[in-house]
């Protein structure tokens, strides 16, 4: 779409001056529908528990970028990772690198795919505006947030080894593995990675107490209460509570330079 502006200046020997500048602007609406193509859903499957983040191809022959915690959850082996793509298609991928240090790893479909344009980590500054794509808390259909970067550097977050983005914008479970990309030049600059906030590894740690909660049979019945079915009740209450903790948004969110990835894919494809 082509932007026509003009405008009268007048100098101070009262001249007028016409002054037309033509602008190609994409809306961003255009920029999301590009991007979308390129973003994936990744199922991940430990046992019988199911966790879900997100991911996008970097090649035009399936390569595709996630974080290392979303395809090993709590590190450990998955049982089975699918990939759903933007158009309702799945498959399996094959696992070819995973970075524990920097939180990534690389997969591969056997498809022909639409790689997302990589940038670079000196190209963005804290106050560009920043957006981001993925399919957060388990929700069926894309997500696109906007905010800014208000941080950069390897001193911002001490369990990270490597250069971060500080996100000013709202990060949840599920958007880790997803891009981090200039809406101006449609570049990728940094691989969603975590949320960061107050007693967010207590909520984690309560969560997982819960969980080990074994329900009890019959208890004792005083006056009409059964006492086994109300600490039931009481866990299970505590249980819904915990697991809404942790998938809110409670803190900041946190990227990882996408230069680590382009690293990592020079060396697989060479």
């Amino acid at each position: 779409m082509a932007l026509q502006l003009s405008s009268e200046l007048i100098s101070p020997s009262h001249s007028k001056y016409r002054i037309e500048v033509d602008v190609e602007v994409q809306s961003l609406s255009e920029t999301i529908r590009e991007l979308r193509k390129s973003v994936v859903r990744v199922n991940v499957w430990k046992g019988q528990r199911k966790y879900n983040g997100s991911g996008f191809f970097v090649s035009k022959d399936g390569h595709l970028i996630t974080c290392e915690h979303v395809v090993r959850p709590d590190g450990n082996q998955p049982t089975r990772i699918e990939i759903t793509m933007d158009d309702g298609r799945s498959q399996t991928p094959s696992l070819l690198y995973t970075d524990v240090r920097c939180d990534l790893a690389v997969l591969k479909l056997d498809i022909q795919s639409a790689p997302l344009l990589c940038g670079s980590y000196d190209s963005i500054e804290p106050g560009d505006e920043v957006m981001f794509l993925g399919y957060p808390i388990g929700v069926p259909c894309l997500t696109v947030h906007k905010g800014m970067i208000s941080a950069k550097g390897k001193e911002i977050l001490p369990t990270f080894d490597c250069n971060l983005l500080q996100i000013d914008g709202t990060i949840n479970l599920g958007n880790s593995g997803g891009p981090l990309v200039k809406p101006d030049t449609k570049e990728v600059i940094g691989v969603v990675t975590a949320k960061y906030g107050l007693f967010l590894k207590d909520v984690k740690e309560f969560a997982e107490y819960v969980e080990t909660i074994q329900p009890i049979g019959r208890g004792v019945v005083i006056m009409g209460v059964d006492f086994g079915s109300l600490v039931n009740f009481v866990a299970e209450g505590f249980n819904r509570l915990a697991r809404a903790l942790v998938l809110v948004q409670v803190g900041i969110g946190y990227a990882v330079s996408i230069d680590y990835a382009k690293q990592y894919l020079e060396d697989l494809v060479t």
